[in-house]
C-alpha cells in the first residue's frame, strides 16, 4: 500500500518488472484486506471509494468524450508533466508499453474499450 504514498520511480519499476497493473494491484489488496495494517486499510478504502464514485460518474458521459482523455496521447504527457520523477522510466520503450497497458485496463474498467 505504501506504493501510493508517494509513488516513486522505484515503485514504477517494480510494477513494470512484475507486470502489475494498478487495478490488478488494488484487486489483490482488496482480497487480502484483513492482512493490511489499519492505515493501509483506510487508504485502500479511500482509493476504492474514489474508483466506485468514478465508475458511477464516468459512464454518464458519451464514450467519445471519455476517450478524449482516457487515451495514451492525452494521458501520457499529462502524467509526465505532473510526475517528472517518473519520466526516465516512462520514456523508455518498456515504460510506454506499460503505460499503454494501464490505459487499456482503465478503458475496460470504465467499459469504453
Amino acid at each position: 500500500m505504501d506504493l501510493f504514498m508517494p509513488f516513486s520511480p522505484e515503485h514504477l519499476k517494480m510494477a513494470m518488472d512484475r507486470n502489475i497493473t494498478l487495478l490488478s494491484f488494488l484487486n489483490e489488496l482488496e482480497k487480502n484486506y484483513d492482512k493490511l495494517t489499519p492505515k493501509n486499510q483506510k487508504v485502500l478504502k479511500g482509493i476504492l471509494s474514489a474508483l466506485g464514485i468514478a465508475l458511477q460518474i464516468v459512464p454518464r458521459f458519451p464514450k467519445e468524450e471519455i476517450l478524449k482523455h482516457l487515451n495514451v496521447k492525452y494521458a501520457y504527457p499529462w502524467v509526465l508533466q505532473r510526475m517528472p520523477e517518473l519520466k526516465p522510466i516512462l520514456k523508455t520503450k518498456e515504460g510506454l508499453l506499460f503505460f499503454k497497458k494501464q490505459i487499456i485496463e482503465f478503458q475496460k474498467f470504465f467499459k469504453v474499450a
